[in-house]
């Protein structure tokens, strides 16, 4: 872990233990395998990863889908653009996965196009998150330096 990764880790744990007493418990006990257990059973340490189309296409199903195929006979061009390179995306022309990240502006014109929804953006974002636990030796390197001297507040 880099010098940055561990302060950030540091600091989203000392951030989650507010709400947590468990993990508070642990960081007064200097307990990094409890503070691991509890920091990880919080569900704060995820990770954004690409859907699988056939994930996408699900969640289109329910109306998303009708929109954009309505979109690519648009007038407005702008509406008609983005609801044909949705189409594109949203069939897996383009990449057997959709990243809502390196989409992100893409999804955003569709909300602000009336083509997708903002519960349904939320609910495709949802799709990309998934658990990323943190291991009790990423936990140590956080809170205590090279020299055994703890870091924590």
């Amino acid at each position: 872990m880099t010098p940055a990764e561990k302060t950030t880790l540091r600091n989203n744990v000392q951030s989650a233990a507010l709400n947590s007493p468990a993990l508070q418990s642990a960081l007064t006990a200097r307990d990094m395998q409890a503070a691991t257990d509890a920091y990880n059973a919080t569900g704060l340490s995820v990770i954004t990863q690409p859907v699988p189309i056939t994930t996408v296409v699900a969640w289109a199903a329910l109306a998303v889908r009708a929109r954009i195929e309505d979109g690519t006979s648009n007038a407005n061009l702008q509406i008609r653009s983005l609801s044909l390179t949705a189409r594109d995306l949203f069939q897996g022309a383009l990449s057997p996965t959709l990243d809502t990240v390196q989409h992100a502006g893409l999804l955003d014109a569709l909300v602000a196009g009336g083509i997708v929804l903002v519960p349904e953006r939320t609910a495709l974002d949802a799709l990309a998150v998934a658990k990323n636990p943190i291991s009790a030796h990423d936990m140590t390197v956080s809170f205590f330096d090279d020299s055994g001297n703890w870091l924590g507040a």
